[in-house]
C-alpha cells in the first residue's frame, strides 16, 4: 500500500478482502483506486469486477471531502446498432434507481454502471470503508435486477419486451 492511497480506500480495500478473495489496487496507470471482483446474488450467480476510484478534487467542493467513484462494466461489445433500444430503457430505469445510474459509451460499445460517493475526510476511514460497503451491497442488488434485461436487449430483445418480463416493470411500465 502506498501513500497514495487515501485511508478510506485503505480501509475500503481491507474490507473487500473479507468478501472477496479477488480485490487489488488499481494499475499504476489508472486512477487511484480498488478493483473488485463481486458476485451477484442472482441465479445462476455472476461475478462482476467493482473499481472504486478518487475522482480529482471536483471546482468548487468543499475541503474535507472526497470523491469516489464506483464503476462497473456490464459489456464490453454492446452492438451499435441496438444503442438506441439500450438508451430508452436506461432512461426508464434510471429514473427509478436508488443509487447510481447505467449508460453506455456507444463509440466504445460499453455498457456501465456508475455512482458517485462522497465521504467527509474528517471521520475515521473505516466509517467511510462501511459506508461504500452499504453503497456496494445496494449497487450488487440493482445491478443483479437489470443486468440480465439489458444483456437481452444487447441481443437483440425489443426493449419493451424484455422490460416486461422485469420485477420493476410495473414501477418503469405502469400502464403494461
Amino acid at each position: 500500500m502506498s501513500d497514495l492511497h487515501p485511508p478510506s480506500l485503505k480501509a475500503l480495500h481491507q474490507a473487500l478482502t473479507q468478501v472477496s478473495p479477488h480485490v487489488r489496487w488499481s494499475e499504476p496507470e489508472q486512477p487511484v483506486g480498488v478493483a473488485a471482483h463481486l458476485t451477484l446474488r442472482q441465479t445462476p450467480p455472476v461475478t462482476v469486477a467493482f473499481d472504486y476510484s478518487v475522482v480529482p478534487k471536483l471546482v468548487g467542493s468543499a475541503d474535507g471531502y472526497e470523491h469516489i467513484q464506483m464503476f462497473v462494466e456490464l459489456a464490453t461489445d454492446a452492438d451499435i446498432r441496438r444503442v438506441p433500444q439500450l438508451l430508452w430503457l436506461l432512461n426508464k430505469i434510471n429514473t427509478v434507481l436508488p443509487v447510481g445510474c447505467f449508460g453506455v459509451f456507444d463509440t466504445l460499445h460499453v455498457l456501465y454502471w456508475k455512482q458517485m460517493v462522497c465521504l467527509d475526510t474528517t471521520i475515521d476511514p473505516a466509517q467511510s470503508a462501511r459506508t461504500l460497503m452499504t453503497q456496494t451491497r445496494l449497487a450488487r442488488q440493482v445491478i443483479g435486477d437489470f443486468r440480465g434485461t439489458l444483456h437481452e436487449v444487447l441481443g437483440g430483445r425489443p426493449a419493451v419486451e424484455a422490460l416486461l418480463d422485469n420485477t420493476w416493470a410495473p414501477v418503469l411500465l405502469p400502464n403494461a
